[in-house]
C-alpha cells in the first residue's frame, strides 16, 4: 500500500495478510493482527479496502491504552480513514473524511499530546 504520508506516530504500510481482528472469541480481539488466514468473525482485510484504508489512523476504542483488555462485543476495528463511496454514503463506526483532510489530519497529529478524536453536537464541545 502506500508510503508514510509524513506523519509523526509509528507507520505501517500495509502488506497482504494484514487484518484488523474483530473475532470477540479470540483472545487477540481488537488488533492488528499479521495472519495468512482471517482470524475469524468479521475481521478486516486492511490490505484490501483500497481507496479508504490507503492511509488511516487506529482511534484506540476498547483497546489499550484506554482498557486493559478489550471487551468482547463492545466494538471493535474503528479508524480515522478516507471516505469511500464503494460501501455506500456511511461507515460501519469509523470516521472517514476526504482524503485532503486525511492526509492534513494525520501529519497533524502528535502523539506526544495525546491527540483525541471527539464525536459530539457542536454545543457540547466545551465539555471536553
Amino acid at each position: 500500500m502506500a508510503a508514510n504520508p509524513g506523519v509523526r506516530y509509528p507507520y505501517h504500510r500495509l502488506f497482504s495478510g494484514d487484518w484488523w481482528n474483530e473475532n470477540p472469541t479470540s483472545p487477540r480481539y481488537n488488533t492488528f493482527q499479521q495472519t495468512a488466514t482471517n482470524p475469524g468473525g468479521n475481521s478486516e482485510a486492511l490490505w484490501q479496502e483500497v481507496p479508504a484504508y490507503t492511509h488511516f489512523a487506529v482511534i484506540t476504542y476498547n483497546m489499550a491504552p484506554n482498557v486493559p483488555t478489550p471487551v468482547p462485543y463492545a466494538g471493535s476495528g474503528i479508524f480515522l480513514h478516507e471516505f469511500s463511496r464503494s460501501g455506500g454514503n456511511a461507515t460501519a463506526g469509523c470516521v472517514a473524511v476526504s482524503h485532503t483532510h486525511l492526509v492534513t489530519v494525520l501529519r497533524w497529529l502528535n502523539p506526544a499530546l495525546s491527540p483525541r478524536i471527539v464525536l459530539s453536537p457542536f454545543p457540547n464541545l466545551g465539555r471536553y
